[in-house]
C-alpha cells in the first residue's frame, strides 16, 4: 500500500496584447492545496488493484462520513486534513481484514510515523486474537520507498495519468461553452462524487489492463516483493538500472538492510 495526493487544478494563461493589465489563472481555484489522499492497495496473487480507498477533508465520524459510509464502489473516509493518521490507518487495516475474511493477508507499507505505535500494535494484537481475517505488516525501511515500493515504482504514475486525463476532460465539459468574460475570476470546481468516480474509473482501467498483463504482478517480482519467485534476476536488473542515478546509488549504499539473497 502506498499513499499518494491527488490535486489538479487550472494553470491555464491569457495571451493578451502588450499593455493589458490583468493577466492570469483563467479559472483559478478556491484552494490550490485542496485535494484528496488515496491509499492504493494492490494484489500480488490478483495482479490487481484493491477499490478506492479515499481521505477527504472532512470532520471525522460526522455526518458525512456516515453518510458514505454504506458506499461499496470505494471506502470513503474524511478527516480534518486529508492525510492519513493512526486512526484512519486502523480503519484502513481493519477494512483490508474484512476484505479478506478467511485469509491471512501480509501488508506492505512504508514507515512512515502514521503507520506503526502503540495504537497499531494494539490493534494488530486484537486482530491476531480474533476469528475474522488477520493482517501482518511488514515496513519498507526509510530512504526505501523508491526502491521497493510497488505502487511507488509501478502505479502511481498511471493512475495519476489516468485521473489527470478524466479531470481535465471533465473541465473542458464544464467550460467550453463560456466566453472569457465568463471564465475569469470564475471559480472551477468538480463535485466529490464526480472526482471519487474519476478515481474509480481509473483503478478500473488498470485492473483491465492486468487481465491482458499481469504488470503489477511483474512490479512486484521487480521489486523484489515476491517471495515465490526463484531468483532475483529482475529485482538485480531494477537495482543496475537505478545505479544509472547517482541519487538512488547514494540511497542504496546508506542503507545496509538492502541484501540480495
Amino acid at each position: 500500500m502506498d499513499e499518494t495526493f491527488l490535486q489538479f487544478y487550472s494553470s491555464d494563461r491569457l495571451l493578451v496584447p502588450t499593455g493589458t493589465k490583468r493577466v492570469g489563472t483563467l479559472v483559478p481555484v478556491e484552494n490550490e492545496k485542496k485535494g484528496v489522499t488515496v491509499a492504493v492497495s494492490a494484489s500480488l496473487l490478483a495482479s490487481r488493484l484493491l477499490p478506492p480507498f479515499i481521505i477527504d477533508t472532512g470532520v471525522f465520524g460526522a455526518d458525512l462520513m456516515k453518510h458514505w459510509s454504506h458506499y461499496n464502489k470505494s471506502k470513503i473516509l474524511f478527516n480534518n486534513t486529508f492525510w492519513m493518521t493512526h486512526y484512519v490507518f486502523i480503519l484502513y487495516s481493519t477494512w483490508i481484514s474484512n476484505t479478506f475474511p478467511d485469509s491471512k493477508t501480509l501488508l506492505i507499507v512504508d514507515r512512515s510515523t502514521t503507520h506503526f505505535g502503540p495504537l497499531i500494535t494494539e490493534w494488530l494484537e486484537n486482530n491476531h486474537s480474533s476469528t475474522g481475517g488477520k493482517v501482518w505488516i511488514e515496513y519498507i525501511s526509510e530512504g526505501m520507498t523508491s526502491i521497493l515500493q510497488v505502487c511507488d515504482i509501478a502505479i502511481n504514475k498511471p493512475l495519476k495519468a489516468h485521473v489527470h486525463k478524466a479531470y481535465f476532460d471533465f473541465r473542458l465539459q464544464a467550460i467550453q461553452n463560456l466566453t472569457a468574460k465568463q471564465l475569469t475570476d470564475s471559480v472551477f470546481t468538480v463535485p466529490r462524487e464526480n472526482l471519487f468516480e474519476m478515481i474509480e474509473n481509473a483503478f478500473e482501467l488498470i485492473n483491465q489492463q492486468n487481465y491482458r498483463r499481469q504488470w503489477i504482478a511483474d512490479a512486484f517480482e521487480k521489486c523484489g516483493q515476491n517471495p515465490w519467485v526463484e531468483g532475483d534476476s529482475k529485482f538485480e536488473a531494477h537495482l543496475a538500472s537505478l545505479n544509472e542515478n547517482c541519487v538512488y546509488q547514494h540511497m542504496k549504499e546508506g542503507n545496509q538492510t538492502l541484501k540480495l539473497f
